[in-house]
């Protein structure tokens, strides 16, 4: 844990180390071991072309003044990229993007100080008799039974699961549900308020999804008398039957329970008083959601689903670099969907990799249990 005496005599560094790298002379004022020390660190830095230091390993701009500091950590934890995630998620957007001593200090003590993240972890609905059931419903997925096995699933929009919350507040639009959705390669959520939990509900909503993602493989739900009526509606609303199946797919079940929960969590800590507004933050939360870096692929779903990083308003407010002129050449065009291409298989290979360590320390972890 940095302390201040530590990070003032970082900055001091850091800002010799700019003027070294700009002019190219010592600051005044330094001896021998001082000059050799920031020959040293200059090795670690360079100056970009708007002038700012950034890391030469990652191009992160550096951030030398705390007051800035403070300001950009309670942008990312609380802007429209943030939604009060949690320490980790905001720790890894801020590290992969800034540089300076104590970063994870500094967003333990922004959270800390939040007053929303204090006083408003409550839920925002009371936790019911339903609200039980789903969870002992979970819980017996979760059971370890048998030896876990894994779900075999290589790319995208494969297999998700869906989840309905509720009753929430109504709010001031009619809502009193959320319907969710995780798929379970890439992480990618999907959610909606809506006034009910019918089937026609969850029909509407998932063909709306799919109209803008794509159509999915297989869909998973606990509840088979629920998984007929959608099938029905879906099929009478796209012309073919999809594969919505009862199953205890116990990835999939789980994923979309988890980011329930977070999503719940989340809107507790900026919906108004009167709790009624949630259905008007579901959006930002799930934006921070899909930006931020899963802790099981090690890759946020935005980069999974898009081959890029998700331009952020921190990201517009701190730019180190100019964007690239866009190609016009046809040449050029086809070279840059070759290199998207080859750029996806490296992320989804990377992904799957990062799974694989996770699920096979979790599958020593469960089997275990059953010796």
């Amino acid at each position: 844990m940095a302390s201040d005496l530590e990070k003032e005599k970082s900055a001091r560094k850091l800002r010799h180390c700019r003027v070294l790298l700009l002019t190219g002379t010592y600051p005044k004022g330094l001896n021998k071991n001082e000059k050799r020390m920031l020959r040293c660190l200059k090795e670690k830095f360079m100056v970009d072309s708007s002038g700012k230091l950034v890391t030469i390993e990652g191009n992160r701009e550096v951030v030398i003044e705390q007051k800035e500091q403070e300001e950009i950590v309670k942008k990312v934890h609380e802007g429209q990229g943030g939604a009060h995630l949690g320490r980790d998620k905001t720790v890894q957007e801020l590290a992969a993007k800034f540089y300076w001593k104590g970063i994870s200090n500094d967003v333990i003590q922004c959270i800390n100080k939040c007053s929303k993240c204090v006083q408003h972890k409550k839920p925002i609905r009371a936790r019911a008799k339903s609200s039980v059931v789903e969870k002992e419903v979970l819980d017996q997925a979760e059971k370890p039974t048998a030896p876990l096995h894994s779900i075999p699933v290589s790319g995208t929009w494969e297999l998700v699961g869906i989840d309905i919350v509720g009753p929430l507040p109504t709010t001031e639009n009619g809502n009193k549900y959320l319907i969710t959705l995780c798929d379970l390669f890439s992480r990618w959520p999907e959610a909606a308020a809506v006034p009910d939990k019918s089937a026609d509900s969850v029909a509407k909503f998932l063909m709306e999804v799919m109209m803008r993602m794509g159509f999915v493989k297989v869909i998973t739900n606990q509840d088979g008398e629920f998984v007929n009526l959608v099938n029905a509606k879906l099929s009478k609303k796209c012309g073919v039957q999809l594969s919505i199946v009862k199953e205890c797919h116990f990835q999939a079940n789980r994923m979309v329970k988890r980011f329930s929960d977070t999503l719940e969590t989340t809107l507790s800590k900026v919906v108004n008083k009167d709790r009624n507004d949630w259905d008007d933050h579901v959006n930002s939360i799930l934006f921070a959601y899909r930006t931020s870096v899963h802790t099981t692929t090690k890759l946020s779903p935005f980069v999974v689903m898009f081959g890029r990083e998700a331009v952020l308003p921190i990201d517009l407010m701190h730019s180190s670099s100019q964007p690239s002129a866009q190609p016009t050449e046809p040449e050029s065009y086809e070279k840059f969907v070759e290199t998207m291409k080859k750029e996806r298989k490296r992320i989804h290979e990377r992904l799957m990799e990062n799974v694989e360590q996770a699920q096979t320390r979790r599958k020593k972890h469960k089997d275990k249990n059953l010796d």
